[in-house]
């Protein structure tokens, strides 16, 4: 089973933390696969300002 369907299958049961990775990963699962866990972490949890700053950049 693909990695993004499970992540949407289980999107529901999600605590908001985890659906801000989610949410990361299903928009970008080509960036997210490259980044280093550090890196990841860093790319979801910046400030909400840069977050969608972020999304603006990727077109979404």
């Amino acid at each position: 089973m693909s990695s993004l369907l499970r992540i949407r299958q289980l999107y529901p049961c999600l605590a908001l933390n985890e659906r801000r990775l989610a949410d990361f990963l299903l928009s970008q699962p080509y960036r997210g696969h490259h980044l280093s866990s550090q890196k990841l972490a860093e790319e979801v949890w910046r400030q909400p300002v840069e977050r969608g700053k972020i999304r603006a950049e990727a077109g979404l």
